[in-house]
C-alpha cells in the first residue's frame, strides 16, 4: 500500500462533482467509503508534523489493525473548515510532496468509490489547496503542513481549448466557406442577369428592334452638336440612353465631319440612331443662302412680307400658323405666360413683339417654323436674367399702386410703344417715364393716347419701285384724326391702359427702357415734331397744349 501511496494514480474527479462534495452539498452517490478497522481504544493521532514522515511498513496480514494516519482528519488539524470535505472526497494520506490523482466513477486507492457513475480517464491535473475549486479538473497535492494547495495545469487546460476552439472554427470555417461560394454563384448569377437585360435593352435601343413609338417634335439649334442632339432627343423620350447615342455615332462618323440642319423635325423613338441622325444631317446639295435684315419696329405682317413678297421664302399661311398655332412654351421662359393666361380676342399674332429685329441668314428653302425659332432663340439670348427680376420688381410695385401688376408682355407691348414714338434713342427713357406714369396713375390718366397704337392696325402695304420692294406706311393726317375718333381697340386715346397686343417688334433699347425708364420724372405728356425728331414734355395739359404747337410750328 506504501509503494502505491508513492506513485502518481491516474484517476480523476468531475470538477462540479468535487466542488459540491468539498463543500458539503453533496454526497457520493454510493455507500460511504469504508474505514479500515480501528482498536476500541485507539490512541488520539498526534498533528502531522510538518517535515515528511517517513514510509510506515506494511503490518502482517494477520496481525491486529494499529492507528492508521487518516488524511481527512489531518486536513481538518491544518484546516478544520476543509476536513468533512476531504474525507467525502476520500483524500487518502499520501506522502508530502507527492500528487493524487483520481477519475470520477473509479476506485480510489485504499478501497474507496466516490459512488458517480464511471467515465473515462480526463487529461488535466490539478492541486487542492482546500479553497474553492475553480476548474473542472483538480490535482491534490499534501504539503508538509498538511494543507493543500491548488494551482491548474494551465498549459494543459489552454491546449484543449485550443482543441476545442479549433474544431468549433473548422466547422465555422465550413459552413462560412460553403456559404461563400454560395453566395459567390447567386451573385454571379445576379450580375450575369442585369449585364444581360442591359445589353439588350440598350441594343434595342441602338437598333429599334421593338421600340413602342412615340412621336414628337425636336428643333436643333444651329451648330448643334451630337451631344446637345443626344440631349434633346432623350427629353422628348425618343431615345433612353444619351450617352451610348454620343459614343455610337461618335464611332461611326470617325473622323468624317457631319453637319446638321437647324430646323424643327417631327420624329418617332421607332428609328435606331442612324436613321435619326440621317433625318438631321446636311444633305450634299448645295441650298441657296438669303440674308434678311428686319429693322427694329417691324410689325410681324412687315416681316411676313419681308419673307414671302420679297425673298420667296415661306407662305404667309405658313408663318402666320406657327405664330398662333404653335405651342413654344416648353422652349421659352419668357413666352410661358401666354399658353398659361387667355388672350384678347382682338390680339392679331400672339407672337407680335418677340420676333426680335436683326440681320440673319436663312436658306431660301427655309421652313417657316426653322425662321420663327431663330427670331426667338436671338430674343431669348437677349431677355437676361436681369430682365426677369426687374419685372418682378415693376409687377410688385405696380400691385400696391394700381392693384395690377406688370407682366413680360406688358414690358413688350409698352417697349413696341417707345419704339415706335421716339425718332431718337436718346428720348427712350423719357418717353417710358411719361408712359410709366400714367400706367401709375390710372385716377387721373387712364389713357395712354399714343398716335402709334391706332396706326398699327392700319397699316398700307405698297410696292415701292425705287427699292423694288413691298413696304408699309402708316395713315397720317386725315386718316389718322378719324382713326383717333373710333373705337378700335388698339386706340388708346378711346381704351384705358396697354393696347391688346404690343404694335411692332422693339429692339434691345426699346426694351432695356421700358425696364428702366428714366427715374423721378414729372412728365404725364410728350409731343415729337416729326420732321426735326425733336420731342417736348409737359408735367400738365396746358404745357402739353402749348408743346404742340411748338411741334407744328417747327420749334
Amino acid at each position: 500500500m506504501d509503494s502505491k501511496k508513492n506513485q502518481e494514480i491516474d484517476e480523476f474527479w468531475d470538477l462540479e462533482d468535487i466542488t459540491d462534495i468539498l463543500e458539503g452539498k453533496k454526497k457520493p452517490a454510493s455507500a460511504p467509503v469504508p474505514v479500515p478497522p480501528q482498536p476500541q481504544n485507539r490512541p488520539e493521532r498526534p498533528r502531522p508534523s510538518p517535515t515528511p514522515a517517513p514510509a510506515q511498513a506494511r503490518p502482517p496480514q494477520n496481525a491486529p489493525q494499529t492507528a492508521r494516519p487518516n488524511p481527512a482528519k489531518t486536513a481538518n488539524t491544518a484546516n478544520a473548515t476543509n476536513t468533512a470535505n476531504i474525507k467525502e472526497a476520500n483524500m487518502f494520506d499520501v506522502p508530502s510532496g507527492h500528487t493524487k490523482q483520481f477519475d470520477v466513477g473509479r476506485t480510489v486507492p485504499g478501497g474507496a468509490k466516490t459512488g458517480n457513475p464511471a467515465k473515462p480517464p480526463a487529461d488535466g491535473t490539478y492541486h487542492y489547496t482546500g479553497k474553492d475549486i475553480r476548474s473542472s479538473r483538480q490535482k491534490f497535492q499534501k504539503t508538509q503542513g498538511g494543507e493543500f494547495e491548488v494551482s491548474e495545469n494551465r498549459e494543459k487546460i489552454k491546449n484543449r481549448r485550443k482543441e476545442e476552439n479549433a474544431e468549433s472554427q473548422k466547422s465555422g470555417s465550413i459552413i462560412y466557406g460553403i456559404l461563400k461560394v454560395v453566395l459567390y454563384i447567386v451573385g454571379v448569377a445576379v450580375v450575369s442577369g442585369i449585364i444581360a437585360y442591359n445589353m439588350v435593352m440598350v441594343a434595342n435601343d441602338v437598333f429599334a428592334f421593338v421600340k413602342e413609338p412615340v412621336e414628337a417634335e425636336v428643333v436643333i439649334p444651329e451648330d448643334a452638336d451630337i451631344p446637345e442632339i443626344a440631349r434633346i432627343l432623350h427629353e422628348k423620350h425618343i431615345i433612353k440612353y444619351p450617352g451610348v447615342f454620343t459614343f455610337y455615332l461618335n464611332y461611326r462618323k470617325k473622323d468624317k465631319v457631319w453637319e446638321y440642319e437647324p430646323g424643327a423635325y417631327t420624329v418617332s423613338s421607332d428609328k435606331g440612331y442612324d436613321d435619326l441622325m440621317a433625318i438631321f444631317r446636311k444633305k450634299g446639295a448645295a441650298r441657296e443662302i438669303v440674308r434678311i435684315t428686319i429693322p427694329e419696329g417691324y410689325s410681324i405682317e412687315e416681316i411676313i412680307s419681308e419673307f414671302v413678297d420679297n425673298n420667296k421664302i415661306g407662305t404667309r399661311e405658313g408663318f402666320t400658323k406657327v405664330i398662333n398655332e404653335h405651342d413654344f412654351s416648353e422652349m421659352y421662359r419668357f413666352l410661358k405666360p401666354l399658353y398659361e393666361t387667355p388672350l384678347s380676342p382682338d390680339r392679331k399674332y400672339r407672337l407680335e413683339g418677340y420676333i426680335f429685329p436683326d440681320t440673319y441668314d436663312f436658306y431660301r428653302d427655309e421652313l417657316e417654323l426653322n425662321i420663327i425659332i431663330r427670331f426667338l432663340d436671338n430674343f431669348n439670348s437677349k431677355f437676361t436674367e436681369d430682365c426677369y427680376n426687374k419685372v418682378n420688381i415693376l409687377d410688385e410695385a405696380y400691385k400696391k399702386t394700381t392693384g395690377k401688376g406688370m407682366t413680360i408682355d406688358d414690358i413688350v407691348n409698352l417697349a413696341s410703344i417707345i419704339q415706335w414714338e421716339a425718332v431718337k434713342r436718346d428720348d427712350f427713357d423719357k418717353i417710358s417715364a411719361v408712359f410709366h406714369n400714367r400706367l401709375a396713375s390710372p385716377g387721373s390718366y387712364p389713357r395712354l393716347e399714343s398716335d402709334a397704337t391706332v396706326q398699327y392696325t392700319n397699316l398700307e402695304r405698297f410696292y415701292d419701285e425705287e427699292k423694288e420692294k413691298y413696304r408699309f406706311k402708316r395713315p397720317i393726317g386725315d386718316a389718322l384724326r378719324n382713326l383717333l375718333a373710333s373705337d378700335d381697340p388698339y386706340n388708346t386715346y378711346r381704351q384705358n391702359g396697354l393696347p391688346p397686343s404690343a404694335i411692332c417688334n422693339p429692339g434691345y433699347e426699346a426694351i432695356w427702357s421700358a425696364l428702366w425708364p428714366e427715374e423721378n420724372s414729372p412728365y404725364y405728356f410728350f409731343v415729337a415734331n416729326t420732321t426735326t425728331g425733336e420731342v417736348y414734355y409737359g408735367k400738365t395739359l396746358a404745357e402739353h397744349t402749348e408743346n404742340i404747337n411748338k411741334a407744328r410750328a417747327g420749334g
